[in-house]
Order: C-alpha cells, then sequence, then structure tokens
C-alpha cells in the first residue's frame, strides 16, 4: 500500500486514505515540493490513475524547475558579485589612503569638514546599497505563492486525462488535489463547463497564470483533440518562457546597476576613501 510505504520508508504519516502528511513530507522535501507530491498522490487516488507513474511525472516537473530556478541564480550570480565588490570601493579607498601615510579616520571624525564629508558618504553608501539590493530581488523575481507551480498542474492533468476522465472531471479532481487559490479556480471552470458555459466564459476571471492551461485544453475541449501532446507542448513553453526571463532580467540587471553606481557609491568613494586622506595629507603638509 502507498501509505505503508510512506510510513515505512520516510517516517512520514498518512490519512486514512494514503495521503502523507504535507507538514511532515516537507520537512524532508520542503514545502512547495511536499506540496506538488501530496497533490499527486490525492490525485491519483481520486481518479484512478497508477500513482508511481503519476509521482514520476510530478518528480521530473520539480526537478526542471529547480533547474530552472538555478538558471535564474547564476545568470544574476555576477552582477551581484560586481554589486558587492563596488560595495566595498570606498573602504578600500580609506584604507589605501592610510596605507600612504594619510590618517582619514582622524580627519573623519574630527568634527569639521572631513566628518561631514565621511557622513554624506555613509548615507550613499547605504542608499546604494539598497538600492542595489532591490535591483538584485527584482531580477531573482518574486517568490511564488503557496499554490501548486504551474508546471505540475499541467502534469496533474495529463495523468488525470490519461486516466480516462473528461476535461471538467480532471479540471475539479486536480481543483480538489491541488487546493488554494488555483485549485478554486480550477473548479471553478470545470463545474461552469458541466453547467453549459462556452470555452471562454468559464475561464473568465481565472488567474493569468493559468493561462497555460487554459491554452493547452481548449482544443481537447472545442475539437476533441487528445490533449497530452498540447500539455506537454504548454509545459515546455513555460520552461523557455522562465528561461528567457531569467537571462533578460540578468542582462537588464547589468544595465541598471550602472545607477546606484554613478549617483551613489562613486560619490561615496570620493567622500569617504578621497577627501579625508586629502585633507590628511594636506594637514600633513602644511603643518610644522
Amino acid at each position: 500500500m502507498p501509505g505503508t510505504a510512506w510510513t515505512r520508508s520516510a517516517g512520514v504519516p498518512v490519512d486514512l486514505a494514503g495521503v502523507p502528511d504535507a507538514d511532515a513530507l516537507g520537512r524532508l522535501l520542503g514545502q512547495r515540493n511536499a506540496r506538488a507530491v501530496v497533490a499527486a498522490t490525492r490525485l491519483a487516488l481520486d481518479v484512478g490513475a497508477p500513482l508511481g507513474r503519476v509521482l514520476e511525472s510530478v518528480a521530473d516537473s520539480l526537478v526542471r524547475d529547480a533547474e530552472a530556478r538555478a538558471e535564474r541564480d547564476a545568470a544574476v550570480a555576477g552582477p551581484r558579485a560586481t554589486a558587492r565588490v563596488i560595495l566595498w570601493l570606498p573602504v578600500a579607498g580609506a584604507g589605501l589612503g592610510g596605507l600612504l601615510g594619510a590618517d582619514p579616520v582622524a580627519v573623519a571624525t574630527d568634527g569639521g569638514v572631513g566628518t561631514a564629508a565621511a557622513v554624506l558618504g555613509v548615507v550613499l553608501l547605504l542608499a546604494g546599497w539598497f538600492w542595489s539590493a532591490r535591483l538584485v530581488a527584482s531580477a531573482r523575481g518574486r517568490p511564488r505563492d503557496g499554490g501548486t507551480d504551474v508546471q505540475v498542474l499541467l502534469e496533474l492533468l495529463a495523468a488525470a486525462l490519461a486516466a480516462g476522465s473528461g476535461v471538467p472531471r480532471a479540471l475539479d479532481a486536480v481543483g480538489r488535489a491541488s487546493g488554494g487559490t488555483d485549485g478554486a479556480a480550477l473548479r471553478g471552470a470545470g463545474d461552469a463547463l458541466v453547467l453549459g458555459a462556452g470555452w471562454e466564459q468559464a475561464w473568465a476571471g481565472t488567474p493569468d497564470r493559468l493561462a497555460a492551461v487554459r491554452g493547452a485544453l481548449r482544443g481537447a475541449w472545442i475539437d476533441g483533440a487528445a490533449p497530452g501532446e498540447a500539455l506537454r507542448a504548454a509545459g515546455q513553453e513555460v520552461r523557455r518562457a522562465r528561461s528567457a526571463a531569467a537571462r533578460t532580467a540578468a542582462a537588464r540587471l547589468a544595465v541598471r546597476l550602472v545607477l546606484p553606481l554613478g549617483c551613489c557609491y562613486l560619490p561615496a568613494f570620493v567622500l569617504v576613501g578621497l577627501v579625508p586622506v586629502l585633507f590628511s595629507l594636506g594637514i600633513g603638509l602644511l603643518g610644522p
């Protein structure tokens, strides 16, 4: 039994139907992956699909999603490293001045012009750091909500349809299995189709992230076409779109980092790394 296998192999408790506990499984796989596995188990038990095959397809989708996220992180790694190096430029300037015999710390703490320059430089440095951090966070993308990833939804729908379910029944089963806002939207679309609504009318008001699902199943409902290939193509298109978005975000980040560099980091370098050094060397030259 699947429930016994979960308990014996991973020590994860299951309910009476054999569905593993999401919290316990999340401690092993992570919450996002655990939700997908629980949804796959619920769906397989609901529509009578082979559980091993459904889990295998979902696991493959999760691996591809992890690869896409790793690709995005790798794409922005270079610009992120550049931002970190630039952050230390003012400190490096002050340290270089100390090696040349200046005393920038004394000038920066004397309460005069040197102090004002150092304070303004630190403010600019913090502003540049905050600005750069916002740009990097934007390039990495916002974390997805707690719902099931659309690639997993496509795999679950393919499994339900392959098990003999019609489109409304598959939408309802996947909606119940996945839960959340997306699950409610899928169930609503399935119920509307059963009640005789047109395709576009049934999907009105659903989240934009379900557009891939709507487009993949349209031909199956309207023309009676086999949906399997359309669902696979939709999943590939989602992955291609995410990969292209990662490359575009990295390229934009490399350009946008010029703004905090010119507006904050370079002035901070002058105020923190050069002005105290120049004042210190000037005072030393003018002194007895």
